[in-house]
């Protein structure tokens, strides 16, 4: 069986809030439903998680992801903080977040657009860590974010984007 979504994206226009480890023809539907979103880089988790390469667990702000469950997933696991919503809060808005900076043995703060090449490569780094967290943010709380993951002595990467700047229009607004 595959990686599964909790949390806070928004694909097929419905939140995806409970945790669970999904099903192949689930993966498949959660492939199709962010590809026509327009979200092609967490489609490329999903198709990983699909290969039973890598488990996927999409986090709101709000929610309470048990550990023993992610300790217990029979491989490895990517937890996505998604704090790119255009109501980015940074690590303070994650009031459950402790527990999983504890659990993590890497991370990378994703600071700029997302992008499949990028995608796959985070894949491959939670593959080798086994327990990994991406959290995906803006520019503005990348530098927070990077502070919450050192005080836990947790290692990290940033993504960061080109000029400084995540672009972050909603879709058909003007930038």
């Amino acid at each position: 069986m595959g990686g599964g979504p909790a949390g806070s994206q928004h694909l097929g226009g419905r939140p995806m809030s409970v945790f669970a480890f999904r099903t192949v023809p689930e993966i498949d539907r959660m492939i199709a439903e962010a590809v026509i979103s327009g979200a092609a880089a967490t489609a490329e988790l999903f198709r990983v998680a699909r290969r039973e390469d890598l488990r996927v667990c999409l986090v709101e702000r709000s929610a309470t992801v048990p550990i023993g469950l992610l300790k217990r997933a029979g491989g490895p696991v990517l937890v996505v903080l998604g704090d790119d919503d255009h109501a980015s809060t940074g690590p303070d808005g994650f009031p459950r977040l402790a527990p999983l900076l504890r659990w993590a043995n890497a991370a990378t703060v994703h600071a700029a657009g997302a992008d499949i090449v990028t995608y796959r490569s985070i894949a491959a780094a939670a593959q080798r860590a086994k327990r990994f967290l991406l959290v995906e943010t803006d520019a503005a709380h990348a530098a927070d974010w990077m502070q919450a993951l050192a005080r836990e002595r947790l290692r990290f990467d940033l993504i960061w984007p080109i000029g400084g700047i995540q672009p972050c229009e909603r879709q058909g607004e003007a930038p």
